[in-house]
């Protein structure tokens, strides 16, 4: 067999697993994948027989099936696809196979669903879009708010209506229950009716809305807040307990700037009581892993597995587990190692839990295990074939001190390269900053390696994985400590690897990781060229522009909750612009054009400042694209994006 390597095109070819859906005989699961033709993402939906292995194809189109869920017969699925008019609709169908049928109708299409406690039908969100105007007229948008943009959609639209429904088998048969002017998400609903709402408030500080959550009891038009008592606190809801008396959240009080990763709440519904799981405020509830194969997964991070009893998702020194406990927060790991949980669902007792995993080679498997059991059975990997065929590198991983810190990093080996026998590498710096490289699957850097690069990853002081104090030593601080921990990890990496060639070592990343890149642009004249993606170079402008960069700034540049442009010299001193003369690397800009969260000026300030001084530089504006374009973006322009990278580096060997 000819071993092939790992090419940016291995995109179209690499499946994801995710969506588990456990019932009497098995799991209904979701596999994931590029359409190349179509140049967009597919889903569909499989039943897997634990006992035989048998597969079973669902769904309604087999294209567009996702987000299933087992009504409370045990034997009907309910799901979202696409109708005819390509909106998404809930669809039902027998999990064991057999026609799927339509059960809403709804112009607009459908963002989500849950079945009612009864089975007979589903309370339905749906949003109202406003009147489409004549295409040959301009018309201006007006806006009150202070969010007023989002990465995505870019405006937000004030005149939308977010609308709830009680939907019957019928198409007829709904009642609108609930409706907002502001977006609201029905997260939980409990066995007696009960619908946990999760919604974002304005509070009497500007730059510290609250995320709070409410329940609307059946018969009731107007949801009730929950109080936390932590009047800045973002929450959402995860699950009510199995006898509806207990409610599930997942959320950070926001006591003070220093508390920077989620863990878990319990509200007691009949007496309003509210209590922290962990006392411990490392616990980081929730998959923090930087990487760019998973696609379409659920989002949970924790579920009851009795009415005492939580599994929940925590991440810890660049792995992502699986853990449980009890109300009072004794925990104990059910799936650990070296792995990125990616999804979870646990059977109806319990005993037993379905998970999708990837690790560094591995893109996505799909497992089960007796939650008593040391051992975990496979039961589907989608890229048996694919993995078999291709070379994938497991990195070697290090650790050092610097300044008071313990840091981990990995590093690939490239691929082809003779020992003995100089060869490049390539500083790749993750976002965030509070993110983090671990233990999953990262095609862009498999290709790197492929490419015959030694890849270099750190997770510098302010990332996730390493409790509290550890992410919150970057705030106030950026391009200090945390600067100073990436050209340590280079360093490290060139006494792992004596072949790397120092003439030859590049640098590129992407957020923060793009800030970085144009931090050390302007810093050091160390790496032979630099690629910088969706960057920050300008904090003072980056305030007014993004669509985080009024609350952002404060936190992280400021270490505090409120600040504004009486502390634009301070961020003058964090930006890359202001140390443009000492540029010296050649450059290479890419930016999203739809880019809201580090706006595109961002990347045009930096590169007219460049041209400028004479430095030599490049810029690569990809057309309808946001801030997710290396994860989620358009297929053909995630590759281009890539190649383009490489071919900067090849251009500079």
């Amino acid at each position: 067999m000819t071993i092939l390597r790992v090419r940016t095109t291995d995109l179209y070819n690499i499946k994801t697993l995710s969506r588990s859906v456990p019932t009497a005989a098995g799991v209904v699961f979701n596999e994931n994948w590029i359409d190349q033709e179509h140049n967009d993402y597919r889903s569909r939906l499989f039943f897997q027989n634990r006992a035989t292995g048998e597969r079973v194809s669902l769904g309604h189109d087999q294209q567009h099936d996702t987000a299933a869920a087992l009504g409370p017969d045990g034997s009907t699925l309910a799901f979202l696809s696409h109708d005819q008019a390509g909106h998404q609709q809930v669809f039902t169908q027998a999990f064991t196979g057999g026609a799927a049928t339509q059960r809403t109708w709804f112009a607009d299409g459908v963002t989500g669903f849950h079945w009612q406690p009864d089975g007979e039908g589903w309370f339905v969100q749906v949003t109202s879009q406003h009147p489409q105007q004549p295409r040959d007229w301009l018309h201006a948008t007006r806006v009150t708010r202070l969010h007023y943009q989002d990465n995505g959609p870019w405006l937000l639209d004030e005149r939308r209506r977010f609308l709830l429904y009680k939907q019957g088998w019928a198409q007829a048969d709904h009642e609108l229950l609930y409706q907002d002017d502001t977006e609201y998400t029905v997260a939980a609903v409990s066995p007696q009716g009960q619908l946990a709402i999760d919604h974002n408030v304005a509070t009497d500080a500007p730059q510290r809305p609250a995320d709070v959550v409410s329940l609307l009891t059946p018969g009731e038009s107007t949801p009730v807040r929950v109080e936390t008592g932590m009047e800045y606190g973002s929450f959402g809801s995860v699950a009510f307990s199995h006898d509806g008396q207990k409610l599930l959240l997942a959320g950070n009080p926001n006591e003070d700037t220093g508390w920077l990763s989620n863990t878990l709440f319990v509200v007691d519904c009949q007496s309003g009581a509210v209590w922290r799981l962990f006392d411990d405020e490392d616990v980081e509830i929730g998959a923090a892993l930087a990487a760019d194969t998973q696609q379409n997964l659920s989002g949970r991070v924790a579920a009851w597995t009795g009415d005492d009893q939580i599994s929940y998702v925590a991440s810890r020194r660049g792995c992502v587990e699986l853990h449980t406990t009890d109300l009072d927060g004794h925990s104990r790991v059910v799936v650990g190692g070296r792995q990125h949980v990616t999804d979870f669902a646990f059977t109806d007792d319990g005993q037993g839990v379905y998970y999708t995993q990837s690790t560094i080679t591995t893109p996505s498997q799909l497992y089960f295990k007796e939650v008593e059991s040391a051992d975990s059975t496979l039961l589907y990997d989608p890229n048996t074939t694919w993995s078999q065929e291709h070379t994938t590198v497991a990195p070697d991983d290090f650790s050092f001190e610097r300044n008071g810190r313990t840091l981990q990093g990995w590093y690939y080996r490239p691929v082809g390269v003779v020992k003995g026998t100089a060869h490049p590498a390539v500083l790749y710096i993750h976002g965030g900053p509070h993110a983090a490289y671990g233990e999953t699957f990262y095609h862009e850097l498999q290709v790197l390696a492929n490419a015959g690069y030694g890849v270099i990853t750190l997770n510098p002081r302010g990332g996730a994985t390493y409790g509290n104090a550890f992410a919150h030593d970057v705030l106030a601080d950026y391009g200090n400590n945390d600067y100073e921990d990436l050209m340590q990890a280079v360093d490290e990496a060139e006494h792992l690897d004596t072949d790397i060639d120092d003439t030859h070592v590049y640098a590129t990343g992407g957020s923060y990781g793009g800030f970085m890149s144009n931090w050390i642009e302007t810093h050091t004249a160390r790496f032979r060229a630099v690629a910088t993606c969706r960057s920050i170079s300008n904090w003072v402008s980056m305030f007014g522009t993004s669509d985080i960069g009024w609350d952002f700034l404060p936190i992280n540049l400021d270490d505090q909750w409120e600040s504004g442009l009486e502390n634009a010299d301070r961020w003058w001193q964090f930006s890359p612009l202001k140390y443009v003369d000492q540029a010296q690397s050649p450059i290479l800009i890419l930016h999203g054009e739809e880019d809201r969260r580090c706006p595109i000026e961002q990347g045009e300030q930096f590169y007219n400042a460049l041209k400028l001084k004479g430095v030599e530089t490049e810029f690569v504006r990809f057309p309808k694209s946001n801030h997710e374009l290396s994860r989620s973006g358009l297929p053909n322009l995630r590759i281009e994006r890539m190649e383009a990278i490489m071919e900067w580096f090849q251009r500079h060997a």
